[in-house]
């Protein structure tokens, strides 16, 4: 016995050294994380994300409670992780219609304009985004997935103290972004077309860009946004 047990544990160390187990584990760890982000997407839609507890997500997911918070320490983690997984969607999909437009109002703007008409389409949506604007952890996790997005579209920054800059700007941008969520979630909306113009002219202040020039990239936004297939969670507005 003590031979076999020995010969276990000398083959458990060799996969390890090789990579095997360790490989193994981590395609687990993955695939248990993106079952719990596509179910509690699935509840959040449903259920609202207040009324959706863990116990329900990790039933949902089929695995048990503790599995879940090793992934997922806290609701508002697990919120991130939703939020971060619609982003990559809508944002690759969004590459289709906007492919060779590189203009910085565009870019810094397109992601508001789709959070804001997603909102105004929907309450449920409207009260999945509130929530995620009042969560720093969650917001910081967004702002860092749009970044790489707007680093890439605009091919890198000219310096690390450019891409802070912008960082910061983004911040103050999606810090706005959340007041006029709060204010269609809360029932006091002033339109999308005001809301989004609101946010391109932060926008053209930020970068030294004539405001008179929000008008037109309003327009154009709306236009990419009604027209194309805008997506967000599991609600899909065309």
């Amino acid at each position: 016995m003590g031979k076999k047990i020995g010969s276990i544990i000398n083959k458990v160390r060799e996969e390890k050294r090789k990579g095997g187990l360790i490989g193994l584990n981590e395609q687990r760890r993955n695939e248990t994380t993106e079952k719990i982000i596509g179910v509690s997407k699935d509840l959040f839609v449903k259920r609202g994300y207040k009324k959706t507890t863990t116990r329900q997500i990790a039933e949902a997911a089929g695995i048990l409670n503790g599995s879940l918070f090793h992934l997922f320490p806290t609701k508002e983690d697990i919120l991130k992780g939703v939020m971060v997984s619609i982003y990559s969607d809508a944002l690759e999909e969004a590459e289709s219609y906007l492919s060779g437009n590189e203009d910085i109002i565009i870019t810094m703007g397109y992601p508001a304009a789709l959070e804001l008409y997603a909102a105004y389409k929907d309450p449920r949506a409207s009260e999945l985004l509130f929530e995620a604007h009042s969560s720093w952890k969650v917001m910081n996790g967004l702002v860092d997935r749009s970044m790489d997005w707007t680093e890439s579209r605009l091919n890198g920054f000219a310096s690390d103290e450019e891409k802070e800059s912008y960082r910061l700007d983004s911040i103050l941008i999606w810090g706005c972004l959340g007041a006029l969520i709060s204010e269609c979630y809360h029932g006091q909306p002033r339109g999308f077309d005001a809301a989004l113009r609101s946010i391109l002219k932060i926008i053209c202040s930020l970068n030294d860009i004539p405001v008179e020039d929000a008008d037109s990239v309003d327009a154009k936004l709306g236009d990419i946004i009604r027209n194309g297939r805008t997506v967000i969670s599991k609600f899909d507005f065309r």
